[in-house]
């Protein structure tokens, strides 16, 4: 059973480290620096806003091992992990082997979040409902399998990419033939190929139609709170249509998710999680996210994130009670002393965030930075955070501030309704300009039969 490093007491000062450059390190930053207990927050390689808040410290970093020197020389003693990467590659076991106490799951344990195949049979063992499927490693076999299930009468299919950063790699086909082109130019299948093929990987699911949503948790390994109900906006363009992405936009609360279907998720969903990870030795201190949706046959679990994620972290922190301190929050993951009620929001605000990004994104990166110009909000409760921006490395006499792309600026509204925080996360949007911007103009405009 993997062991982190815990807390035996709140340490203070506290001094945190955040891998990441994104909006969600950008938040995540700006909440922590709230807290009298933190002294110091190490984010790498951070942004031009990290770098700009009170407490914290920009660091390049090029590997975990580096990092893990920044935290030693910093005395950090609490790390903090976002990137599904990370995880994957170990940084909690080599961070715990150091003495470093870790919010985020052991490389066994990420795997409920890195393997599609893992999730689905932990889904099973532990009676959380989820679509029926298949996974394969020849394309003869996939094929058989979606011909049976469109000859039972679905309508679709989904395709998956089974392993890590998978959520850009799912295709939903309607054809037999379509099936098969998107198996050769998508997934690498062979015709008529070996029954087996070592490159050919795949995770083939029902189609399911229902109201999505996102609910998440903070746990201690053993004793969760809960977050308010979210719902991301992963496609690129408005309706559901164009590409898989990182997050366009997120609004939170969702009126999807009604307050007694949450309430029967956290008891049901979220609690057979966590003592289904903790029968299989696998429990850690860290934020649990299931994405969840409501069929005519009740709600069904889609798959997991181990982390919290971008934009979902923009629209979460600020609505945080202003007088809550996250960072003794997640200190105590590590002293068994969470509260079931340790996580308390704020009652009757929403929040909604738009995610501002280049026009090739998520297909193209960008080959030249970008000149990002930014003025100030001219509503209130509205934020700006930043994603992969910086400085030139000869700074003109103007401060100029430049991005690569993808992702580049996501905006916050905050209000009494969902109506109200849409508006000012737009009237917001006014106040960034760069080349070739572009964003979702139906964040916030969600209702209870839109899919």
């Amino acid at each position: 059973m993997f062991t982190q490093t815990r807390l035996q007491m709140l340490p203070e000062p506290l001094r945190v480290l955040l891998l990441g450059s994104g909006g969600r390190e950008h938040a995540l930053a700006w909440k922590l620096c709230q807290s009298p207990l933190v002294e110091l927050i190490v984010v790498c390689p951070g942004n031009v806003a990290t770098e700009e808040l009170t407490k914290t410290k920009n660091c390049k970093y090029e590997s975990l091992e580096q990092a893990l020197s920044v935290s030693k020389s910093r005395n950090i003693n609490l790390a903090v992990f976002t990137n599904e990467a990370d995880l994957a590659a170990g940084a909690v076991d080599l961070f715990s082997q150091e003495g470093i106490p870790c919010i985020g799951p052991p490389k066994k344990a990420s795997l409920l979040e890195t393997s599609k195949v893992f999730a689905k049979r932990f889904m099973s063992k532990n009676n959380i409902p989820t679509a029926t499927y298949g996974h394969f490693s020849c394309y003869e076999e996939s094929l058989l399998f979606i011909e049976d299930q469109l000859a039972q009468g679905r309508r679709k299919v989904v395709l998956k990419h089974p392993g890590i950063g998978a959520r850009q790699g799912v295709f939903v086909i309607e054809t037999l033939e379509e099936a098969k082109q998107t198996l050769v130019a998508e997934f690498g299948g062979q015709p008529c190929g070996p029954s087996r093929q070592p490159d050919f990987d795949i995770l083939i699911e029902e189609f399911l139609e229902g109201r999505e949503f996102t609910i998440m948790a903070l746990t201690d390994g053993r004793n969760f709170t809960m977050f308010p109900p979210y719902l991301d906006f992963k496609t690129r363009k408005e309706n559901n249509q164009g590409p898989m992405t990182g997050g366009m936009g997120c609004v939170c609360p969702t009126i999807r998710c009604t307050e007694s279907m949450f309430q029967a998720l956290a008891q049901g969903f979220m609690a057979r999680t966590i003592a289904g990870l903790g029968k299989e030795g696998l429990d850690f201190p860290g934020f649990i996210a299931i994405d969840v949706i409501l069929t005519h046959d009740g709600p069904i679990a889609i798959e997991y994130d181990l982390r919290l994620g971008d934009p979902e972290t923009q629209a979460l922190m600020p609505l945080i009670q202003p007088d809550l301190d996250l960072a003794k929050v997640l200190a105590q993951c590590h002293s068994d002393q969470i509260s079931l009620s340790s996580l308390l929001f704020q009652k009757d605000r929403f929040a909604a965030v738009v995610v501002a990004v280049t026009k090739k994104y998520p297909l193209e990166s960008e080959t030249q930075p970008l000149h990002v110009n930014l003025t100030t909000p001219t509503q209130k409760d509205t934020i700006i955070y930043h994603s992969h921006t910086f400085h030139p490395s000869v700074q003109p006499s103007q401060p100029v501030v430049q991005a690569r792309g993808g992702r580049v600026l996501s905006v916050c509204g905050i209000g009494n309704n969902l109506d109200v925080a849409a508006q000012r996360a737009y009237s917001g949007m006014e106040a960034v300009k760069f080349e070739g911007m572009e964003y979702r103009t139906d964040i916030g405009t969600e209702t209870d039969n839109v899919l």
